[in-house]
C-alpha cells in the first residue's frame, strides 16, 4: 500500500474497528453497497428523540471503508440527521479538491489522499450513506406511524360525525389504510363548500404525506369522469344501516378502486366474504391489485347489471339507478338487504341526485323499502331508464317531505292509489308496510 492514500492513521482505525459488530435490538439499521468492488456497510443504529444514541456496524470491504465506519463509532454519538447531511456534503467536497472538514467532522481530512483517486471516493462515503439510509427509514417508519395515528383518529371522528354506534364498522376504517386503494401523490382531494348558488365540490392538490388523507373528504379516481373515492361519513352512516354481520355474503356493485369493498371484508371477516363488480377496467385492476391482503375479496370486471339468483345477505351498490333492478332483487338470499342510490337524471350528463334506498327481503318474497340519505353519484351503467327517471324526479318534487313514510317496494301488478309514494311500470315505492 502506498502513501498519501493508505496512510499509517487510517491503517489505525481500520484495525481498531470502533463501533464493529451489530446492535442487540436497534431502532433502525442501513445498508449501503458498492457494486463495482463488492464492498457493504450494514449500520445499526440506536436513537432517541432522533438523535444517534447508539452505532454500530458490520463491515466487509476495504481499508478506506473500513477506517471511515470505525471513525463514524466514534463521531456520531448525540447527530441528527441534519449533522449526519452535514458531514456527508463536507467529505464530498473535500474529495472533489475541497477544504477538508470542520470539526467535529475534521478526523476525516485523514482521507484526503484519496481526492485523487475518483474510483476511491465512493470507499470513503460507504459507511455515511449507509448512517443516511437507516435515518432514512426511521422517517418513513416515522411516517407509517403517523398515517397509523392520522387514521385511527378518522375512524373515531367518524364515530362521532357520522353517530357510529357500531364498534365493528369504527374499527374497520382504523385498519383499511385509504392510500393503498387511492394511489401515490399527488392527491386532488374535494371539500364541499357553500356559495353563492349552493353547495359546490372543489378540488385541491395535495402531496406528500398519506395522513392528509384521513379527513371526511373525498379524493378523486378519475376528476374528468367525477369519480371519486366516496365521503367516509356518508358511507359509514349506511353501514350502519344496513348492518353487515360476521360471516355474511355481500355483492359490492360498482366497487371502484376497492376501498369500502375492503371496510365491508373487515366487517364480514373470515368467515364471510365479499365480492367486488366494477364496469371500468383501469380501476377493476386497482381494485384486484389493492384487495390482495383481504383473502375474503375478490374482484370481477362487469356491469353488475346481472348477478346470480339467490346468493347475497347484501348487495350494496356504488353508482345511481332510476329503478331497482330485478336481478338485484331476486339476487338476495331470504332476509337479504339491497342498498342503493335511487337517482334521477339532472342538469350534469354524469351523475344524478335523489336518495339512498334500503330494500329488505323478508323470507316470504315480500320486501320492506326505506329511505335512508340523501344522496348524489355517478350513473349506474345498465341502470337507468329515461321514463322512470322522469317519474322519480316527479316524485322527489312533489313528495320529497313525505321520503320518510315510504315503507315497502311492490312489484304486484295494481292500480295507482294513494299509498304511492312512485309508482312505475316495474316497481312501487309505496306508504303501505311490507305484507
Amino acid at each position: 500500500m502506498s502513501d498519501p492514500l493508505y496512510r499509517r492513521d487510517l491503517l489505525r482505525l481500520a484495525a481498531d474497528a470502533h463501533g464493529a459488530g451489530r446492535l442487540p435490538s436497534p431502532d433502525v439499521s442501513g445498508l449501503a453497497y458498492n457494486p463495482a468492488c463488492g464492498d457493504k456497510v450494514v449500520i445499526d443504529l440506536d436513537l432517541d428523540d432522533g438523535r444517534i444514541v447508539g452505532l454500530a456496524h458490520e463491515t466487509k470491504a476495504c481499508v478506506l471503508t473500513q477506517a471511515s465506519a470505525s471513525i463514524l463509532g466514534t463521531t456520531l454519538k448525540g447527530a441528527d440527521k441534519a449533522a449526519v447531511e452535514e458531514l456527508h456534503a463536507q467529505v464530498s467536497a473535500m474529495l472533489e479538491q475541497g477544504p477538508p472538514p470542520k470539526p467535529p467532522f475534521d478526523i476525516y481530512a485523514a482521507f484526503s489522499g484519496a481526492a485523487e483517486y475518483k474510483s476511491r471516493h465512493r470507499c470513503v462515503l460507504l459507511p455515511i450513506e449507509a448512517v443516511r439510509d437507516a435515518l432514512a427509514k426511521n422517517r418513513i417508519d416515522q411516517m407509517e406511524n403517523n398515517v397509523a395515528q392520522a387514521r385511527r383518529w378518522f375512524a373515531e371522528d367518524l364515530r362521532i360525525a357520522a353517530g357510529i354506534t357500531d364498534d365493528t364498522i369504527v374499527s374497520a376504517f382504523a385498519r383499511v389504510p385509504r392510500e393503498t386503494f387511492i394511489g401515490p401523490a399527488p392527491w386532488r382531494i374535494g371539500t364541499r363548500v357553500m356559495k353563492l348558488g349552493g353547495q359546490l365540490l372543489e378540488y385541491h392538490t395535495f402531496e406528500g404525506d398519506p395522513a392528509v388523507l384521513y379527513h371526511d373528504v373525498v379524493v378523486a379516481l378519475d376528476e374528468q369522469r367525477e369519480i371519486n373515492n366516496g365521503q367516509p361519513s356518508l358511507w359509514a352512516r349506511l353501514f350502519q344501516d344496513v348492518a353487515p354481520r360476521a360471516g355474511e355474503r355481500i355483492l359490492h356493485l360498482g366497487c371502484g378502486t376497492g376501498y369500502y369493498t375492503a371496510i365491508l371484508a373487515e366487517i364480514v371477516g373470515g368467515d364471510g366474504s365479499i365480492h367486488g363488480v366494477e364496469v371500468d377496467p383501469n380501476l377493476a385492476k386497482r381494485a384486484e391489485h389493492a384487495l390482495t391482503s383481504w383473502p375474503n375479496a375478490t374482484v370481477a370486471l362487469g356491469d353488475g347489471a346481472t348477478v346470480p339468483p339467490g346468493a347475497w345477505d347484501l348487495i350494496v351498490v356504488s353508482a345511481g339507478a332510476t329503478h331497482p333492478l330485478h336481478s338485484w332483487l331476486d339476487g338476495l338470499a331470504p332476509n337479504g338487504r339491497l342498498l342503493f342510490p335511487l337517482t334521477a337524471d339532472g342538469p350534469n350528463p354524469r351523475n344524478g341526485s335523489g336518495a339512498m334506498l334500503l330494500v329488505s327481503r323478508s323470507g316470504g318474497g315480500v320486501f320492506a323499502a326505506r329511505f335512508v340519505a340523501p344522496a348524489t353519484f355517478v350513473h349506474f351503467e345498465g341502470g337507468r331508464a329515461p321514463e322512470d327517471s322522469a317519474r322519480l324526479l316527479q316524485a322527489l318534487r312533489q313528495g320529497f317531505h313525505r321520503l320518510a313514510e315510504v315503507r315497502s317496494l311492490r312489484r304486484d301488478e295494481h292500480a295507482p292509489d294513494e299509498t304511492c309514494w312512485l309508482h312505475a311500470d316495474t316497481f312501487c315505492l309505496s306508504y303501505r308496510a311490507a305484507l
